[in-house]
């Protein structure tokens, strides 16, 4: 499911709480999310209205699945939650659930950690919220008309393109300014209409589970484990006597997803079927196929197809088309590495390894919740150990600067639900608690040709379509006019100046990818680009 909800303040005229909405035509339609929707489903309440593009898919059944109404209002809920009452009733899970009465007034509620993205825009008249930065833009008519190089936010731009793998200061932008995105560890507030956020620092929340930790390493695993149980157990019992697919490699985190579905696929009898895509002697398949024999479940393989280059087909930009369709899905949020062109709709509930255990910092819960997040569709995949027990793990070894508890955390999980997978190696890895020599190295395991292909790149169309950050020419020669060149890069120099970046400065074919991206879609208005849909992939 992708949503939004739009609220029309009363503080603007309000003859204009009574006219139609201009941008409802564009709203109200299946192809206003970034993947064409099934069906449509549209509820009004007071000033708000709540659009939900929903997909014909196993894992979701209707519009009650995620539009709940009360006394006073509607609640939202996107994702996977139960609530737990062996944990004081909490709801667990990977979701986002939002709030609201007739008053404008509401609340926004999600883990610590989730794949679920948030955005947000307020003005003088409107308030809205949505799971895509292009609802956003088609929502506000003074956006949605507009071409997107004049109002990008080019300090996010610059960042996106120089620092792709560094941190990076924009952590709540978007590629549009005055679009925000809503962290999850944040607390969020709708008041009067409008938004109010409390930034809370990313820390520990669980202070017990912490000093189990440090103190009883074997209660704090079996409490661990024990809301995994719970929670996988609820997720996966609607699918008893039912078909599973579960994206396989070699690696760790779908081996621990793999452990778990292995675990309930016996206890409710799931068909489940692995796949992985590769040639035959690609490290990820080489494993895969170990690991499903291991626990006695079938195996497919996707070959890849190749090129006239003999580079994977599909997976580098080789026209300006291209990046525009890789634009309509990222949308600002996919790493150069990262190129596609359209959102797999499965036909079959389908699992994702997920690694919320390995990422033990704000940086990391940013990552998955910004590219993680764009990669896959949250809504409509299985994620099995994107839950809160798992999240206070990952922030608990961070506090304490235990790097090596991944390992530990991965053979706990491994041992209590599918032990005969310790025994196959991991690529480019190994468990120190159950050492197995790796199998190849994890480079192997990442190399794809498509990745390291030269993808189409005009100079030119970078110089005029980011021109307010990118400068064409050679690299400066003399020593004053570099020095500048270089303050004006800086983060600390005149902020009131857009930093700068020479044409020639674009110079690895990640870097080329990013700026293309943006370069190609520059010229063009939210209406133009979002309105021609890629279709889900087979």
């Amino acid at each position: 499911m992708h949503f939004l909800i739009k609220f029309r303040k009363t503080t603007a005229r309000p003859a204009l709480l009574d006219a139609p909405d201009p941008t409802d035509p564009d709203l109200a339609a299946r192809s206003a999310p970034s993947t064409q929707a099934d069906r449509i489903h549209v509820a009004r309440h007071s000033q708000f209205t709540a659009y939900l593009y929903l997909y014909d898919n196993p894992v979701y059944e209707e519009p009650a699945s995620f539009l709940t109404p009360s006394a006073d209002g509607y609640a939202l809920t996107k994702g996977c939650c139960i609530k737990d009452e062996q944990a004081s009733g909490h709801l667990t899970g990977d979701y986002l659930r939002i709030a609201w009465d007739g008053e404008g007034n509401g609340s926004v509620q999600r883990p610590k950690m989730s794949f679920h993205q948030l955005f947000a825009y307020e003005d003088a008249r409107c308030l809205v919220l949505a799971s895509e930065i292009s609802l956003v833009l088609l929502a506000v008519p003074s956006l949605a008309s507009a071409a997107l190089g004049e109002i990008y936010d080019y300090r996010f731009v610059y960042e996106c393109i120089t620092r792709e793998w560094g941190p990076r200061t924009q952590l709540e932008g978007t590629f549009v300014e005055g679009v925000s995105r809503l962290m999850p560890h944040h607390a969020v507030q709708i008041r009067g209409g409008s938004l109010h956020i409390q930034r809370k620092p990313y820390q520990v929340n669980d202070s017990g589970l912490e000093s189990l930790y440090l103190n009883n390493k074997d209660a704090f695993y079996e409490r661990t484990l024990a809301a995994i149980e719970r929670y996988c157990g609820e997720l996966t019992r609607k699918f008893a006597g039912k078909k599973i697919d579960i994206n396989l490699t070699g690696g760790l985190d779908s081996r621990l997803s793999f452990a778990i579905l292995d675990h309930f696929r016996r206890k409710f009898s799931i068909d489940v079927i692995a796949r992985t895509g590769g040639e035959a002697n690609h490290p990820d398949v080489e494993i895969a196929q170990r690991l499903a024999s291991a626990v006695g479940v079938r195996h497919d393989r996707h070959e890849p197809r190749r090129d006239e280059r003999g580079n994977w087909a599909g997976s580098y930009p080789r026209t300006l088309e291209d990046y525009q369709s890789c634009f309509r899905i990222a949308q600002g949020d996919w790493n150069s590495n990262d190129f596609c062109v359209s959102v797999w709709i499965p036909n079959t509930p389908t699992v994702w390894g997920t690694d919320n255990y390995k990422r033990p910092d704000l940086l990391g819960a940013v990552g998955l919740n910004r590219f993680f997040a764009r990669r896959i569709f949250p809504s409509l995949q299985l994620l099995l150990l994107s839950l809160d027990p798992v999240n206070e793990a990952a922030c608990i070894a961070g506090k304490h600067n235990l790097a090596d508890a991944k390992y530990e955390f991965a053979f706990h999980v491994l041992r209590r639900f599918s032990p005969v997978l310790l025994d196959i190696p991991l690529v480019g890895c190994a468990l120190p608690l159950h050492y197995v020599p790796p199998h190849k190295t994890e480079k192997e395991s990442k190399e794809n040709p498509g990745n390291l292909a030269h993808g189409f790149f005009d100079s030119a169309l970078v110089t005029k379509g980011l021109s307010k950050i990118v400068s064409g020419g050679s690299r400066p020669k003399w020593r004053p006019l570099r020095s500048l060149h270089y303050r004006l890069r800086s983060p600390g120099f005149a902020p009131r100046f857009f930093r700068k970046i020479g044409l020639y400065e674009i110079d690895t074919s990640r870097k080329q990818r990013i700026a293309m991206d943006y370069a190609s879609v520059a010229s063009m208005t939210p209406k133009e680009l979002f309105a021609n849909r890629p279709q889900p992939c087979p």
